[in-house]
């Protein structure tokens, strides 16, 4: 969520493109910006609401911007800090923790979490799971098969979320 930028969304086909990444380098003590984890371009599609929040979002980022040259190539990430710096994960794990802390039924949530939700809810309506397989980047259909990890879901044998 925090390597996506502007020009990765495309709000009249209503999905967007992953592309990057951004994770934590412990050897050398810095967040490092680059490809997907296993390299690979995917593209998911989102519906209404979401293109509703992301047209209003656009415009408070485009107001009173001057006009944007065709060749600019400025990356403009979409998850920002008030002061514009980037938005890192290390604060998406933060505000995970606060969640499980100070909301009941949110025990041991974190981020990741909601891919496992998503994955399941497209699953349980009938999304095929090698097309799943390829959506999440997955390099083995049985990991994409046994994602649930919401603690409100039961899993069925095949792991696929029964509360979706």
């Amino acid at each position: 969520a925090c390597g996506l930028a502007w020009l990765d969304v495309n709000l009249e086909e209503q999905c967007l493109t992953i592309r990057r990444s951004i994770r934590y380098d412990g050897s050398r003590h810095k967040n490092i910006i680059g490809s997907t984890k296993r390299k690979k371009v995917r593209i998911v599609d989102f519906g209404d609401t979401l293109t509703e929040i992301l047209r209003n979002v656009e415009r408070n980022y485009l107001d009173g911007t001057e006009e944007i040259p065709d060749d600019y190539k400025e990356v403009s990430f979409m998850c920002l800090r008030q002061d514009g710096s980037l938005e890192l994960p290390s604060m998406l794990g933060i505000v995970c923790r606060k969640i499980t802390e100070n909301l009941e039924g949110f025990e041991g949530f974190h981020f990741h979490q909601l891919r496992h939700t998503y994955t399941s809810n497209l699953l349980a309506n009938g999304a095929a799971p090698k097309d799943m397989q390829e959506l999440l980047g997955h390099s083995d259909v049985s990991t994409t098969m046994n994602v649930c990890l919401c603690p409100l879901h039961k899993k069925s044998q095949a792991g696929i979320c029964k509360a979706a």
